[in-house]
């Protein structure tokens, strides 16, 4: 009768249950949900991500168009009552001082959108989506 190795007996027995275990139930779960077609909780996670960056995207945007609307009025009219209206609004004495708060505004604001969509991508990259 052959003789088998300690090494191949050691490697047959059972392990005691650990860590590498654990690992086998979770990833025997995810496949359980991906059957029943149901989220993992990282796709969970990565999709609630994405639909916050979305709406952030869309609000940023919304008030981009507005802030150049209100430097567009600003720079291009020559009436004082949308000038100081404009002051009022941001509190400021100057006509210059406001129109240098909405170019600021406007360029974090930009920055901002660059920030998500380039997240966005990454998401996308990670999701397959």
């Amino acid at each position: 009768m052959p003789q088998v190795p300690p090494a191949a007996v050691a490697a047959m027995s059972p392990a005691a249950p650990g860590a590498d275990e654990a690992m086998a139930w979770d990833r025997d779960f995810d496949l359980l949900l991906e059957l029943k077609n149901e989220p993992t909780k990282a796709q969970s996670e990565m999709i609630t991500q994405r639909a916050g960056l979305e709406q952030e995207r869309r609000n940023l945007l919304e008030q981009l168009g507005d802030l150049r609307s209100r430097l567009a009025t600003v720079e291009g009219t020559y009436t004082t009552e949308a000038i100081l209206s404009e002051m009022l609004r941001q509190g400021v004495a100057d006509m210059p001082a406001a129109q240098e708060n909405l170019r600021s505004w406007i360029k974090r604001d930009e920055t901002r959108v660059k920030e998500i969509e380039a997240r966005l991508r990454r998401l996308s990259a990670q999701g397959g989506d």
